[in-house]
C-alpha cells in the first residue's frame, strides 16, 4: 500500500515517511503556486496535486488497475479540462472550509469552559503577584537570625559570573551565596537572613561581624530573580489580551494554562507564600 502511495507523495515532492501534517502543509504551498486564479498558475498541475492530496489523506481511493478502472479512466478523460479544474477547485474550497470550521471549533473550545476560566484566574492572580514582586525592592525587609553550620567547597558560576557556593544554616535551609569567604563560616557564622517584605523570599545573608554586617547575595532563588518570575506571571494576562485565531495564541494559551498555572501553584505552596500573600507580608 505504501508503495502505491509513494508516487502521490512524489507528486507533492514529499519523502516516503511524510506525516499527514507535512502533506497538508505541502499541499497548501503548492496550491498557492499552481492555483488557476494565481498569476502563472498551472491547471494541469493543480488537478494533479489535488488528486494526490485527496488520495493521501484518504478522502478518495487511488484508482485501481482493472477493466472497470480503465472504463472509469476513459470516462474521466472525456471530461473537459474546464470541468476537471472546476471540480478540483470545488474540492479545494471544501477542504479550506472544513479546516476553517475545525479551527473555529478548536478556538471556541480554548476560549470557553473550565480551562478558559482557569486561564483567567491565573491572569488575575499572576498580575497581583507580579505587582507585589516588582514592588518588593522598595519595601522594608524582614530579618531572622541563624547560624552557618556547613558549607560546600564546590563552586558554581552565577548568571553574573560570580563564584557561588552552597551553605547550610542550623534550621536546615540551604542557600547558594556569591563570593563565599571564611568570614561567613569560620569567623562570623552568626548571620541575619534578609527576606523580602510580601513573600519573605530570602535575598541576602548578612554575616554579623559585631561592628557591622557583611552581605553575601543569595543566588539561584526566587528572591534573586523576582523580576523574571514577575514577567512570567504576566503571561496569562498577555494571553487574555492577545486572543487571536493563531498558532501564537495557542502556544501562549498552553503555557498559561499548564506552565504558569503549575508555577503559580508551586510559588504559593512553597515557603507558605500563600499565607504571606493573605497577610500582605505581615505573617
Amino acid at each position: 500500500m505504501q508503495q502505491e502511495l509513494s508516487k502521490y507523495l512524489k507528486v507533492l515532492g514529499l519523502p516516503a515517511n511524510a506525516s499527514e501534517v507535512d502533506i497538508k502543509k505541502r499541499y497548501r504551498k503548492l496550491v498557492f503556486l499552481y492555483h488557476p486564479d494565481k498569476q502563472g498558475g498551472n491547471e494541469a498541475k493543480f488537478i494533479e496535486i489535488t488528486d494526490a492530496y485527496e488520495i493521501l489523506i484518504g478522502k478518495k481511493s487511488a484508482p485501481q488497475q482493472s477493466i472497470s478502472s480503465s472504463r472509469s479512466s476513459s470516462s474521466v478523460a472525456k471530461k473537459s479540462k474546464e470541468e476537471r479544474v472546476r471540480e478540483a477547485q470545488q474540492r479545494y474550497e471544501e477542504q479550506i472550509y472544513a479546516e476553517f470550521i475545525e479551527n473555529e471549533r478548536y478556538f471556541k473550545k480554548l476560549t470557553s469552559g473550565l480551562q478558559w476560566k482557569i486561564v483567567r484566574i491565573n491572569a488575575i492572580l499572576g498580575v497581583l503577584i507580579a505587582l507585589l514582586l516588582f514592588s518588593e525592592p522598595f519595601m522594608p525587609k524582614h530579618y531572622r537570625t541563624s547560624r552557618v553550620t556547613h558549607y560546600s567547597k564546590e563552586t558554581y558560576s552565577s548568571l553574573e559570573r560570580s563564584r557561588v557556593s552552597m551553605i547550610e544554616l542550623e534550621n536546615g535551609d540551604h542557600f547558594f551565596v556569591a563570593n563565599l569567604t571564611s568570614e561567613l563560616y569560620d569567623d562570623y557564622p552568626e548571620v541575619l537572613v534578609e527576606e523580602s517584605w510580601f513573600f519573605h523570599n530570602p535575598t541576602t545573608i548578612l554575616a554579623n561581624r559585631g561592628f557591622d554586617y557583611k552581605p553575601f547575595d543569595i543566588q539561584f532563588s526566587i528572591g534573586a530573580h523576582s523580576v523574571v518570575f514577575g514577567i512570567l506571571f504576566l503571561l496569562p494576562l498577555f494571553t487574555l489580551l492577545y486572543k487571536r485565531r493563531t498558532i501564537t495564541f495557542t502556544f501562549f494559551y498552553q503555557i498559561s494554562f499548564y506552565g504558569i498555572g503549575l508555577l503559580l501553584l508551586y510559588f504559593l505552596i512553597t515557603n507558605d507564600r500563600w499565607a504571606h500573600l493573605l497577610s500582605l507580608g505581615y505573617l
